[in-house]
């Protein structure tokens, strides 16, 4: 039997798992639990009797974290990723050699595609076609393909806003010649084939009794089925109302998918996890409509909703949320204007995405560029489409141009505009924090103001499963502030 936690924005989900652990054992919190989490601590005393337990994170950082507030004996602590790195390594070691972790290795793969042609070339003779197939490459191992037909790359392309422009056959080709040598290479492997590979090539998987996993509703296909084959027993947490990443590949139902699982394989009980200790009485009452079991704790300041029709009270370290990124933009212009420190996040994605559109563009001078955003645009947008992707593609392929619009607005060259990129995008301390609201989960401030309201939900979202993501941002977005909530419009 195992148990699934269905834990709302700041109500102690990650608390709730470590105490988790140490009620195994017989170990004390110096916190006083909830009704709810003293409920969850005894099912997990009463139906698991593990002899070895093993805690799950995304990033290394969260794991850093975990080790630091469970006793290292209690229980083993890694990521899915180093789960999956172990799994091949032991593979790999019964010839005597170890895996090397490669994050070039779909370049070098490309290369070998392209006869020994560098991907920096690559970029220079046809621009944007290396990124479109490494994109394409990572979402096919999050989908656990291995030899996707043309219909199957096109969907993914313009579900996820893969740029595909006139190479779309031969990036489709170089995509499944990529993905067989990647499953013939085990000696380098990147951290999508960590995931990736121990499934495809039916590697053994170390087995736990019980696997503890954390932020559920975020996991893509392989890393659903490795945290199966991992575990005889799953104690795992997640909020199905923040599952935003289905535009990163993310199965947007992951906690039902895994519930359904879990219940066919050997039974599941669920628990809910609903008094926020975050969010202010004011701010609780904001989010209900979208989640009506959300419940501020009675000892939660009172806090405030607020309207007003501009940013002009934003004070160094509150936040700027927004759906999409292009108003942040000219946001964080008027503050720095004010002489206020900004900051947006995105560095290593967004301003890299914004620097590679550029490259692809090749504009000869300012005007150039716009004009020529204006025509990239309008022509993804169709292929989009007729290529029947989802509207998400649309969404951050109008994003991205808007983006670079706004920038060209305050720069007189194309230069100016990379040097503005790289100053936006740069890590700031004591600024203000704007970001998209992808990009804010997991962040929270005393004062959160969001701009362009009428985004939430995006009026592009059609299908049921794109307006369900719209509905999470929002919930998301009122949760990340701890005291005020402001709407700018």
């Amino acid at each position: 039997m195992s148990i699934m936690v269905s834990a709302l924005a700041g109500t102690g989900k990650t608390f709730t798992l470590v105490g988790g652990v140490q009620a195994l054992y017989g170990k004390s919190l110096d916190t006083m639990p909830s009704r709810q989490q003293t409920a969850i601590w005894k099912a997990v005393k009463e139906q698991f009797c593990p002899d070895s337990v093993c805690f799950t994170t995304f990033t290394v950082s969260a794991k850093d974290e975990i080790k630091r507030r469970i006793t290292p004996s209690l229980c083993t602590t890694t990521t899915l990723s180093a789960m999956g790195y172990q799994a091949i390594k032991c593979e790999v070691g019964i010839t005597g050699e170890i895996p090397k972790v490669n994050k070039w290795k779909t370049d070098r793969l490309v290369e070998i595609v392209h006869n020994g042609t560098s991907v920096h070339i690559l970029k220079k003779t046809l621009p944007g076609y290396p990124t479109a197939v490494k994109r394409l490459v990572q979402l096919a191992k999050y989908s656990l393909l291995t030899t996707p037909d043309d219909d199957i790359l096109e969907s993914l392309a313009g579900q996820y806003g893969v740029i595909l422009g006139e190479n779309a056959k031969r990036i489709f080709d170089t995509v499944r010649k990529v993905l067989i040598l990647a499953c013939k290479d085990c000696l380098s492997i990147d951290f999508d084939d960590m995931l990736w590979l121990p499934l495809v090539l039916n590697i053994p998987i170390k087995r736990y009794d019980l696997l503890i996993v954390d932020e559920g509703q975020d996991l893509n296909h392989c890393q659903q089925e490795l945290a199966l084959r991992a575990s005889n027993n799953l104690f795992i947490a997640g909020d199905a109302h923040q599952a935003i990443y289905g535009f990163a590949g993310a199965d947007t139902k992951s906690m039902t998918t895994m519930y359904h699982k879990l219940w066919d394989r050997e039974g599941c009980e669920n628990f809910p996890l609903t008094v926020t200790y975050r969010c202010s009485q004011a701010v609780t009452r904001e989010a209900q409509f979208i989640v009506p079991a959300l419940e501020a704790h009675h000892s939660n300041v009172e806090g405030s909703i607020g309207l007003e029709d501009n940013c002009d009270t934003v004070a160094p370290l509150d936040m700027i949320l927004c759906r999409v990124n292009a108003p942040l933009i000219g946001e964080a212009f008027k503050l720095i204007m004010r002489g206020i420190p900004a900051m947006v996040l995105g560095k290593g994605g967004i301003d890299s995405g914004l620097k590679r559109l550029i490259e692809i563009l090749k504009p000869d001078s300012l005007p150039d560029l716009k004009i020529k955003i204006g025509r990239y645009n309008a022509k993804e947008t169709t292929r989009i489409c007729n290529s029947k992707g989802g509207t998400t593609g649309i969404i951050a392929l109008n994003d991205k141009c808007s983006c670079l619009h706004s920038l060209c607005q305050h720069a007189t060259s194309v230069d100016e505009v990379i040097k503005n990129i790289d100053e936006l995008f740069a890590n700031k301390n004591d600024a203000v924090t704007l970001s998209s609201i992808h990009r804010a989960k997991g962040l929270e401030a005393n004062n959160v103001f969001i701009i362009r309201p009428d985004l939430l939900p995006h009026p592009l979202a059609k299908t049921d499963w794109e307006r369900e993501q719209e509905r999470n941002l929002q919930y998301v977005a009122i949760t990340r502030a701890r005291h005020t909530l402001t709407y700018v419009e």
